[in-house]
């Protein structure tokens, strides 16, 4: 499968060497995700279509 511009094939590597060099997300890239969660659940709420059992 070729790869889409910007996009990169990257390697897992194995052990925690790699991660001890910084933290995974900074304050703002996990405000950003989060809100994108809130915003994904909030609206199947705002079309009327969210149902509870």
């Amino acid at each position: 499968m070729p790869e889409s511009a910007g996009v990169q094939s990257l390697k897992v590597t194995r052990g925690r060497c790699y991660f001890i060099k910084a933290a995974a997300m900074n304050n703002q890239a996990m405000a950003d995700s989060f809100m994108i969660d809130v915003e994904m659940a909030q609206s199947p709420v705002d079309r009327g279509s969210f149902w509870h059992r």
